[in-house]
This record gives C-alpha cells, structure tokens and sequence, in this order.
C-alpha cells in the first residue's frame, strides 16, 4: 500500500503544474508598465526615448494638419482691413449730404443815404487823368430823366488787391486843397450821377464829424472851388469865374451855390438831420438830393 506521502504527491504536482501554467500566461501579457520595467534593466534611459518607443509602437490614427505661413496670415488680414475700410468710407459718403464749395464772401457795399435807381463799381488807379475818364464814361451811359446812378470806387492797388476808396484818398486824388475840411470829415463817401434835364451832373455825399468846421472849411475855400472840383463837372470846359456864392434855402435847408453858366455851377450844404457835407455841380441836383435826403429820415 503506498504511504501517505505517495498518495498526496501526485496531487501536489498537479497543482504545481496548474501554477506553473497560470504564472507563464501571465508573463505572457505585456503592459506598458511591464515594457518600461524591461527597458530600464537594459540601461540608462529617458521618459522621451520611452514615449518615442510607445508612440512608434501605436498606429498612426490622423495626419498632421498644414502650417499657414506667416506671411500669408498677415497678408490676408491686412486686405480683410482694407475690404472694411473702404467699405465704411463708401458708406460715409452715401449717408453724407452733399456739400458745395465755399465761396468767397460777397463784398458788402454800405447803404446810400438816398434811393437810386443803380448802382456801378469803377475801378481807379488813383490819378486824376483815371479818375475824369471813369467818370466821364460812367455819366455817357444815358439813363431816366430824373434818376440817380450810385458809383461806388475801388482804389487798385499792388498785385490784384483792390480797396474801397476814402474820402481821403479820393479828394486827393482831385488834387483839392481841403485839407482843413478832410480831418472833420467820414472815411466813408458816396458819389451819384444824377441824370437832369439839362444832362448828367454829379452829387457827393459824406458824415461830418464837425459840421461846423466842415461848413467854415467850405467857405474858406470857395474861391478855388471851381477848380477843385473840375472833376466834378464832367466834360464841361469853363473859364474860371470871380463871383460870390449865393445862400439860397429849400425846405429849411440852407446852401450856397455858384452859377457858372445855365443849368451848371457848384453848390454845397449841411443837411443837418444826418450831418452830411454835400457838394452838387447844378441847382437842379441839388433840389432833387435834399427832396431825397427827407425821404430817407
């Protein structure tokens, strides 16, 4: 009869056997852990050359995605700028109104005294000759019996500049000898042709400051009145004549008046409800710019 010991033995192997079994199958299963384990008994190593090991060691699932060069990117956002910019202005200008062009301030003539029927700009250069000519010209284009036509003066100047004439410059430019009168006087002055029965007389009118030193100025000076004012009287030629001025009144207003032949002569007067100084080359014009002057209180 076998021993004890003979009888468990067989038993004890078979066991052993299946352990055995189990043990090599499961060092037949390799892990990631158990491949790090093995490379690090061959020798020194990295965590870079074990990923590199492992991922050469997994399929390639996806392709890499191309770069876009960096030029490229900065091209095509400087054009999707411009696209904006150009976009915006086009709408700025559809939603702007249209605007035109800024035109030069028109010069603002100052308001006559008395009502006319027209006004003239005349350019001089400021000499005498100039002067007679322009205003020679001026009274030639015939006009409405009884109407007055305003000149209004520029005085040329360097370059293109053209200023409005002074009293000043103009009476000086008659080679007057007022030079008493012209401190009391306004800068401002306004000469008329007034169309008459007896054809075209002249009318100037200026502000005094002084009304007595203007009208004393006149007075002091009536003996070389006539040819002061040559100008004045147009184309007509006359001898120089020694007589007094007359007063005379119309209407309150008092004046002085020399003939120098039918229908022509030189006046003067303070109309005192405006302070003006006026000077008229006929009784005529002189009677119709006082009527004026009243109608224009």
């Amino acid at each position: 009869m076998p021993t004890p010991e003979q009888q468990n033995r067989p038993e004890d192997e078979s066991k052993n056997a299946a352990v055995t079994g189990t043990s090599r199958q499961e060092a037949k299963i390799r892990t990631m852990k158990s491949d790090i384990a093995e490379y690090m008994k061959g020798g020194k190593t990295s965590l870079l050359d074990i990923m590199t090991k492992q991922q050469g060691a997994l399929p390639e699932t996806a392709e890499r995605k191309p770069r876009i060069p960096p030029l490229a990117v900065i091209a095509i956002s400087v054009a999707a700028l411009l696209f904006v910019a150009i976009g915006g202005w086009f709408v700025y200008q559809s939603l702007t109104p249209a605007t035109t062009p800024a035109q030069p301030a028109e010069e603002k003539i100052p308001t006559s005294p008395i009502s006319v029927e027209k006004t003239q700009a005349l350019e001089i250069a400021g000499n005498l000759t100039q002067l007679r000519q322009a205003l020679s010209s001026a009274a030639a284009a015939r006009e409405r019996t009884g109407s007055f036509k305003r000149l209004y003066f520029k005085i040329k100047g360097a370059g293109e500049i053209r200023q409005p004439a002074t009293t000043q410059n103009f009476l000086s430019i008659l080679n007057t000898n007022l030079q008493e009168t012209w401190s009391s006087l306004s800068n401002e002055f306004f000469f008329y042709i007034y169309y008459g029965a007896s054809g075209p007389k002249t009318v100037f009118i200026t502000a005094s400051r002084d009304t007595a030193r203007t009208f004393t100025g006149m007075l002091g000076r009536e003996n070389s009145l006539q040819r002061d004012l040559e100008a004045f009287l147009l184309e007509e030629t006359l001898e120089p004549i020694i007589a007094p001025f007359v007063d005379k009144t119309l209407k309150n207003v008092d004046y002085r008046f020399l003939s120098l032949k039918q229908d022509v002569g030189i006046g003067y007067f303070i109309f005192p409800a405006r302070s003006y100084l006026v000077i008229t080359t006929s009784e005529e014009a002189l009677e119709v710019t006082i009527n004026r002057l009243f109608e224009a209180r």
